[in-house]
């Protein structure tokens, strides 16, 4: 991103602190917005302390990397602008250092996090009132804490004049890279192709991982996407639906999150029982014996993503059919997430593990599934070379080949699909 300088001078005064939290954009953030429109009278300080998103789950090293070329993108923008930005250590905290700047307003944009975070955020609300320091938490993507207003795109996205003195000669990265998806988006196949491993890549977006760092607001990703909509050719429009329709069941979700993160299990269930460990450890490895489980299993601990479909298969395999505790799985599946949501993952989880009010899990099928995603075994094969001795009638059970070099299954499905009926008073869906 390029940028050019401020058109006016600093002035100090009242001293505004933005938060940054997991918020890595420089428009469409209301925090931000918020924090310039008072620019005349205050001096504005941008910081991210390390510890400001603690949680159950590590990033990935792929995160951390994107994470810290976006901070670096914004930080040349906000310096060059006459700014002040903070990197502070990983032992400091936002009230001290709120504290040490003479702050007047904390402001940050509203975070659904895990417990951790959720607590954090209402401990530095309350310090930082002690401290006579205002809190200012800006509504975010969509979501209502408490009694807030529900904000709506055409409310929330904001463009560069509307944020001096930032300015920007090209629009950020992530920005770009949505407008250029959204061009190919009619013909991407999306609604048959999102699905299916291998194809995937090519119909969705792959912009999940700058949604869940905050470098893109999903009010932004809709807001353009309906933009076009207006416009559009009429054979354009079901991508284009399809497309917002999932933006709105991923705010949805998160919203789960939020309304629910005071009574979501954040420890084990159960005590861990003599197999679990030799258990998880085949499922972490892709070595479970199913095609479609080690597959993705791979797949993802060499790149970061798959697509919703496979994340179901792997959650279902592991707390329906292997049984194991949902907050061990959660939390060692959501590692290897390089796009790693709270709002997305856990609600998961708990859906996973039965806690839908009225209805059990869908128990999926991992031969079923794997027939109905990829017919043909290719993505299988390629991911798992051990099953090139396999014929493809028997690709998705290799098991029932004879002469296959590749780890025994530790299970069967269809008595651990009976079993996980049994645990379940809710009616199960099966998949």
């Amino acid at each position: 991103m390029e940028h050019e300088g401020p058109d006016e001078e600093r002035q100090t005064g009242m001293t505004t602190l933005v938060w940054l939290k997991n918020d890595l954009r420089l428009i469409d953030s209301r925090s931000i917005a918020h924090a310039l429109a008072e620019r005349h009278r205050s001096e504005v300080v941008f910081v991210r302390p390390k510890d400001a998103t603690p949680g159950h789950v590590p990033p990935t090293a792929r995160r951390v990397a994107l994470e810290k070329a976006r901070m670096d993108e914004m930080r040349g923008v906000v310096e060059t602008a006459g700014m002040r930005w903070i990197d502070a250590s990983a032992s400091t905290t936002i009230v001290p250092l709120a504290v040490s700047l003479g702050a007047t307003t904390v402001v940050a944009n509203t975070e659904t996090s895990e417990d951790i975070g959720f607590a954090s955020d209402r401990r530095v609300a309350r310090e930082l009132g002690a401290a006579s320091i205002r809190f200012a938490e800006t509504p975010d993507s969509g979501i209502r804490r408490g009694r807030s207003r529900l904000v709506t795109p055409a409310d929330f996205v904001t463009g560069a004049r509307d944020l001096p003195p930032l300015r920007f000669r090209e629009a950020p990265e992530p920005l770009q890279a949505l407008r250029a998806y959204l061009k190919r988006l009619p013909f991407a196949h999306y609604r048959r192709d999102m699905w299916l491993p291998g194809p995937d890549a090519r119909a969705s977006s792959r912009l999940s991982v700058d949604l869940a760092c905050g470098a893109l607001s999903g009010d932004r990703v809709i807001h353009e996407t309906r933009a076009l909509m207006r416009d559009c050719d009429p054979r354009s429009m079901p991508a284009y639906r399809q497309f917002v329709s999932r933006l709105e069941w991923r705010r949805s979700f998160v919203q789960t999150l939020e309304d629910s993160v005071g009574s979501f299990p954040w420890a084990p269930v159960r005590e861990e029982r003599p197999d679990d460990a030799a258990m998880t450890w085949a499922w972490l490895d892709g070595e479970t014996g199913y095609p479609l489980v080690d597959a993705a299993m791979r797949d993802l601990a060499a790149n970061g993503w798959i697509n919703f479909r496979l994340r179901q298969v792997l959650c279902s395999f592991a707390i329906d059919l292997l049984d194991l505790d949902m907050h061990r799985v959660g939390v060692a599946l959501g590692s290897l997430f390089d796009d790693y949501c709270p709002g997305i993952h856990w609600p998961q989880i708990g859906l996973q593990a039965g806690m839908a009010r009225g209805r059990g899990p869908r128990v999926i099928n991992p031969v079923k599934q794997a027939i109905e995603l990829d017919p043909e075994g290719r993505y299988v094969r390629r991911m798992l070379p051990e099953l090139a001795g396999v014929p493809d009638e028997l690709v998705h059970e290799p098991w029932r080949h004879e002469g296959h070099a590749g780890p025994p299954r530790i299970i069967d499905h269809v008595t651990a699909a009976r079993a996980a009926r049994l645990r379940h008073p809710a009616p199960i869906r099966h998949g």
